[in-house]
């Protein structure tokens, strides 16, 4: 810390370069409750992790600590809340960006056919029609 102050907030500065990948997990159903579950559960471990934070020494230690931390979370998440679908898009090879055009164009040739009158909606018929 550069400036010195009587706060009672300790400030800690980490610079972090870990060589651990982010672990991706599932989505929660966190907005229906389930957090008191969550808590009881994950009270049991608290002090186990305090003990292995505390006794991490080396970059490593703190990588195992945190990667454990991370997994007790997950066990409290999945014994508490629900699992939340999550809607995939599927991937469609075939449609591309030509495709997309002349679809706007069939939109834009449908509304002549229904606005227009006479001559024009007859001309309008025939090219749509092909």
């Amino acid at each position: 810390m550069e400036n010195e102050s009587f706060s009672d907030h300790n400030f800690i500065k980490i610079i972090i370069k870990s060589e651990t990948p982010i672990l991706s997990y599932l989505r929660f159903k966190t907005k229906f409750g389930g957090h008191k579950k969550f808590y009881i559960h994950f009270k049991e471990k608290i002090h186990k992790l305090l003990e292995i934070i505390h006794s991490s020494d080396t970059i490593k230690g703190l990588d195992a600590a945190t990667e454990k931390l991370q997994l007790e979370i997950l066990d409290s998440c999945l014994h508490s809340y629900k699992i939340s679908k999550i809607p995939t898009t599927p991937n469609t090879l075939w449609w591309n960006q030509s495709l997309k055009i002349k679809k706007i164009e069939l939109n834009a040739l449908r509304s002549h056919v229904e606005k227009g009158t006479g001559e024009t909606h007859e001309h309008y018929q025939k090219v749509y029609s092909k």
